[in-house]
């Protein structure tokens, strides 16, 4: 059974399973975390039936009757047969509500699915030069003009209620307020840009400029905005407490060949699974990562920031982007206390 957006979020007592099509993607992004050698493997519909099968033995188990299904990839569009059959079984489901979302590239444009997911994702980041710095296909072309018009339909067959993912990388940083003005002039009302934390080239400097950038975002909008409801949520964004990330309890990481995982991050590396479909989630993997993650960084000890900041909560982001799950990112450091600061605590970058 399907379920509309304002409905969904009133109702917060959810189970959520990420459920990867494929993990091959036609793109080859400069900034990829899953890196350039994705393998080219499409979940088929055996192990699909293994994944409802499990979810809904979740659903009765934990007694939540909502259920968030995201889609996901690689690009999760090059495999549409696998999304169509999920999204008939769920909608045929008279016990459960489901809500589904997608984050695709728009390389591959299917209306039916598109109508269908509740909530749809795309991936731009910005104008035409400044998305293609880095957002290129596997034999290095830019790719903006391959999905600008699939986007613009997407975002016809949406009524513009559709979100932009936009990666900012040190090497597009000066072109933030541009490429927000540019997604704003496309028709997006949600704009979520998100720094590459695994880019070793960020320095105080661009850091500075992307505060400057997002402060000039933030007095334009004030200024032009203000009979437009454009969230953007570098800016928008509330500085909140973050708890321990507690592995395989209410959200479900789930690869293309049926395995689970510790998160989007680890997804399909068969090194970080917690288990898999049939016999669900292995509870002694799952205590180990969870108690590495009840102990936090020594060096962010004494650190005012520390309850807010993602590099005491994430800590296999910490791993993959330092090497050791209590070594903190100072990428991910200085873009936590640079949402303080563009949240008005007085903090230096």
């Amino acid at each position: 059974m399907g379920l509309s957006k304002q409905n969904y979020v009133v109702d917060n007592e959810f189970l959520s399973f990420t459920i990867w099509t494929t993990s091959y993607c036609n793109f080859n992004c400069r900034y990829c975390y899953e890196t350039e050698n994705k393998p080219s493997n499409f979940m088929d519909i055996e192990t699909a039936d293994k994944v409802i099968e499990y979810i809904r033995n979740q659903a009765k188990k934990s007694g939540k009757t909502t259920l968030w299904i995201g889609f996901h990839g690689g690009e999760p569009m090059l495999n549409t047969k696998i999304i169509k059959y999920f999204l008939d079984k769920f909608e045929a489901d008279d016990e459960i509500t489901y809500f589904t979302s997608m984050t695709t590239n728009g390389s591959v444009m299917d209306e039916e699915i598109i109508k269908r997911i509740n909530e749809v994702s795309v991936s731009l980041d910005g104008a035409k030069e400044s998305h293609n710095k880095n957002r290129i296909t596997r034999s290095g072309e830019g790719t903006y003009d391959l999905i600008i018009e699939n986007i613009k339909k997407i975002m016809e067959l949406k009524d513009n209620d559709v979100r932009l993912r936009m990666v900012v990388t040190p090497d597009n940083t000066e072109d933030f307020f541009d490429n927000v003005m540019f997604a704003a002039s496309l028709g997006f009302t949600t704009i979520v840009p998100g720094i590459d934390v695994f880019n070793k080239d960020w320095s105080d400097e661009k850091f500075r400029l992307l505060y400057d950038e997002a402060v000039r975002v933030r007095e334009y909008r004030q200024k032009n905005w203000s009979d437009k409801n454009i969230r953007i949520a570098i800016i928008d964004e509330p500085v909140k407490m973050m708890g321990d990330c507690e592995v395989g309890v209410d959200g479900f990481q789930i690869g293309v060949n049926g395995l689970l995982y510790h998160c989007m991050y680890t997804a399909n590396d068969p090194s970080y699974s917690i288990g898999n479909i049939v016999d669900g989630v292995d509870e002694n993997i799952s205590e180990e990562v969870n108690c590495l993650n009840r102990k936090k960084p020594e060096e962010c000890d004494g650190c005012t920031n520390q309850p807010y900041c993602m590099a005491q909560r994430c800590l296999v982001l910490n791993k993959l982007t330092t090497g050791s799950y209590y070594d903190p990112s100072p990428v991910i450091c200085k873009y936590e206390w640079l949402k303080l600061k563009l949240n008005g605590v007085n903090v230096t970058l």
